[in-house]
């Protein structure tokens, strides 16, 4: 049938754009990891739960977004050739071609859901990481001999140690409490590295030195003591503790679906034909998805406001498929150009 090298070359084309998206994902994860896992202080196994969760994540962007290009890609070739019109003529309406595609794509979704559900996993594994490393500190200070630091990769502390003496974790506050500086006798890291928790915290505002050789700071510095401080506005690694994997791996290959079937529809229709603008259409939907996500992270949003991004990414493919159509429709003059 007509319709068969279409499959195969959305197939293709599906395939070469996530493998390469996955490269390019992959390798600048590895430039995020290699100096942690290049760190004499950082034991391999505590790094590699960090280069899981990041190939887990890259994975997933990676093919949630090369999966609807490559299939747009094939569909706009499909109907630049006249073998769409030639399918429509047989009766065949476009949106039942681009649920032919739909083996292939439940196929791609698996694998975004996979990665998805891995990394949902794993978001907990960085905090627990950083959590680890701060509590062997610890126990290195309590074998001190002399006046010494021992300093924790990964979340910028230091660990004050002195014979016969509490030793103390000494910090500065994340972002734009970098001017607090603060001494606890331990700390829990959170999850997804988005935030700390201090347990008898002494906190003071002003310029302090970076690393202090004893817990003595100046007595003109304001300060303040806690017997329980939560320092918030560190960097998330990963899904929010919010998201359950599931949730997560349902939003993420769900919209990928919705946008490569519709972009893939929109090209069938000739609503994109040079490969630039299949290439957005396909796209967008997803980008903006994955913007979505992030920031309902940030927010601690609900698990119930993430159900909405695949409606607002399909929404999204929808709204640039009718731009580009109209914008190319008042360029040729001719508005009936993209009717099926």
């Amino acid at each position: 049938m007509v319709d068969v090298p279409l499959a195969r070359t959305a197939l293709r084309q599906a395939a070469i754009w996530s493998l390469g998206a996955s490269t390019l994902a992959l390798v600048a994860g590895a430039v995020r990891v290699m100096p942690w896992l290049l760190e004499p202080d950082v034991p391999w196994r505590v790094a590699l739960p960090f280069a899981r969760t990041l190939i887990a994540v890259a994975i997933e962007a990676a093919v949630m977004v090369g999966f609807p290009i490559g299939v747009t890609l094939a569909c706009a070739r499909f109907a630049s050739r006249g073998e769409a019109r030639v399918m429509q003529l047989l009766g065949e309406r476009p949106s039942r071609t681009a649920l032919r595609l739909m083996p292939q794509a439940f196929a791609f979704a698996a694998v975004i859901a996979a990665a998805s559900a891995m990394g949902g996993a794993d978001a907990s594994a960085p905090g627990e990481v950083a959590t680890r490393l701060i509590e062997e500190g610890k126990t290195s200070c309590e074998h001190a001999v002399t006046r010494t630091t021992y300093s924790v990769p990964l979340v910028g502390v230091t660990w004050l140690c002195a014979p016969n003496a509490q030793s103390r974790l000494y910090g500065h506050g994340p972002g734009s409490m970098s001017k607090i500086t603060f001494t606890a006798e331990s700390a829990r890291v959170a999850g997804d590295m988005r935030r700390i928790d201090l347990h008898e915290a002494t906190v003071m505002i002003g310029d302090t030195p970076d690393a202090p050789v004893d817990d003595s700071h100046p007595v003109q510095a304001p300060h303040a003591t806690f017997h329980e401080l939560t320092l918030r506005g560190l960097s998330p690694w990963a899904s929010a503790s919010t998201l359950s994997p599931w949730t997560r791996a349902f939003v993420m290959a769900g919209s990928a679906l919705a946008c490569a079937l519709l972009a893939a529809w929109g090209a069938l229709r000739r609503m994109v034909r040079a490969p630039l603008t299949a290439l957005f259409g396909g796209a967008a939907g997803p980008l903006v998805a994955l913007g979505l996500v992030r920031a309902l992270e940030r927010a601690d949003a609900r698990s119930g406001w993430f159900l909405l991004v695949p409606a607002i990414a399909a929404l999204t493919t929808l709204i640039v498929l009718a731009v580009m159509a109209r914008v190319r429709s008042r360029a040729s003059g001719d508005p009936r150009e993209t009717s099926a």
